[in-house]
């Protein structure tokens, strides 16, 4: 049966999916690719659609992931694959196969969510939590879509997010009634069950002003990636004038003229934490070689280090980007570097939550190691994998001096200009070229 499936996979209704982009809706960052379903893809017969026997089924859905995954394997960022939830319920420790899968050839080991979907479900919600609690124990994040899953059933599931598909939007951008009804009841729901909220397929500005103001966080669509279907999950051309179109639809916070007879109570400001901050890890698998490193780091020039992952999604090993580069480029260096595992390379990753606090963050790095002062921070997600990282010049200049403490005293700065011909020299080479230090922070 499983053979069968593979085979059906070799055809081009069995081809790899395509990869639609997923933007923070705060920051503008790319933040995940979502797989096209493989019940949506061209060529699908009526066989083929999601019935049959359940063995069969459960083979098609492994094999489409299997093959999603394999695709999804370049991407920086977390990717979102569709799957059955009966393949989740009945078939979890097959889904093991996936992280092997995505760290075939290019891959670098980037966080997975699986997003079930309901098709000819079968599986009872006991089973169906069963098995979403062994999918979390090998790493993955669960979403769910609203349409689909009763509300109750939601909510014992307490997927990490919950998504609205382009169906629901219908209506919103002109105001239907019923359609922001919908989403009225959806946002709702994500709040009870702590869910982010994720809305697909957004084509206008109304509406990406109307989920924005509802507590939607991260969107995909039209309005805000020119490219809604890349081969490749690294490859993305964001929409023309982004920035200011976030920027334009952001909700306003409707605030309440002062009473200078009861001025209330004063809440003290939130101190911005390591999320705040976090961008997209640059990964690796950790048995990456030196020149996988050194291909990451010419992919993502302004990355300040590579994190090295285990089969499971966690960090195992830091490579920074200077220190790195500096012993390539000696003596011998990449001949004896490039075609040896990095982990011998690498030092042990600095992992926090990302609660952290950025002034307890800065604070220990300027009390630490002074050669690792400008190693990022890799945040921790929930189950421990890593998809994010804080960078020490983010975490500078995120300090308010206003808003708190004293500001954190930096030593060491230099007494006057520095002498000429002292910049940082820069190589032929675009790999030679060390990443500058943050402005205004002295080397330790």
């Amino acid at each position: 049966m499983a053979a069968s499936s593979a085979s059906a996979l070799g055809s081009p209704r069995g081809s790899a999916p395509l990869f639609s982009p997923r933007i923070d809706l705060g920051s503008g960052r790319v933040v995940g690719f979502l797989a096209g379903s493989s019940d949506l893809r061209p060529g699908r017969t009526a066989a083929e659609d999601g019935y049959g026997p359940l063995e069969v089924r459960i083979d098609r859905e492994i094999a489409d992931l299997l093959v999603a995954a394999r695709a999804a394997g370049t991407s920086p960022v977390t990717v979102h694959l569709p799957i059955a939830a009966d393949a989740v319920a009945w078939a979890a420790h097959r889904l093991r196969a996936v992280r092997p899968a995505m760290l075939h050839g290019d891959g670098r080991g980037a966080g997975v969510t699986l997003l079930l979907t309901s098709r000819v479900r079968s599986a009872s919600l006991p089973a169906l939590e069963d098995g979403i609690r062994q999918a979390r124990r090998d790493g993955f994040g669960i979403a769910v879509p609203a349409a689909g899953f009763a509300p109750a059933e939601i909510a014992r599931l307490a997927p990490d997010q919950l998504v609205l598909g382009a169906e629901w939007l219908a209506g919103i951008g002109s105001g239907e009634v019923a359609a922001l009804a919908t989403l009225e009841a959806a946002t709702v729901l994500a709040g009870a069950t702590r869910a982010e909220l994720v809305v697909d397929g957004v084509d206008g500005e109304a509406s990406l002003r109307d989920l924005r103001g509802r507590g939607a966080v991260v969107a995909s669509g039209p309005v805000l990636a020119a490219d809604q279907a890349s081969a490749r999950p690294a490859e993305v051309t964001l929409a023309p004038g982004l920035r200011t179109r976030l920027a334009t639809t952001a909700p306003q916070l409707a605030v309440p003229p002062p009473d200078a007879s009861d001025p209330g109570p004063v809440h003290p400001a939130r101190e911005v934490t390591l999320g705040d901050v976090a961008r997209p890890a640059t990964v690796v698998p950790d048995t990456a070689t030196g020149d996988d490193v050194r291909s990451a780091l010419a992919d993502e020039q302004d990355c300040a280090g590579v994190v090295l992952v285990g089969t499971d999604g966690r960090p195992t090993g830091y490579v920074d980007r200077n220190r790195f580069l500096l012993t390539i480029a000696g003596p011998y260096g990449r001949a004896v570097f490039a075609h040896r595992a990095a982990a011998r390379l690498a030092e042990s990753p600095t992992v926090r939550a990302a609660t952290t606090c950025v002034r307890d963050a800065v604070r220990e790095r300027l009390d630490g190691d002074p050669a690792r002062r400008y190693d990022d921070v890799v945040l921790s997600e929930p189950d421990g994998r890593t998809v994010r990282v804080a960078r020490f010049a983010d975490l500078v200049r995120a300090l308010d001096p206003a808003a708190g403490p004293a500001p954190v005293e930096v030593v060491g700065a230099p007494a006057g200009p520095a002498a000429p011909g002292t910049a940082p020299r820069r190589g032929r080479h675009r790999l030679v070229g060390l990443s500058p230090r943050p402005a205004g922070v002295a080397v330790g």
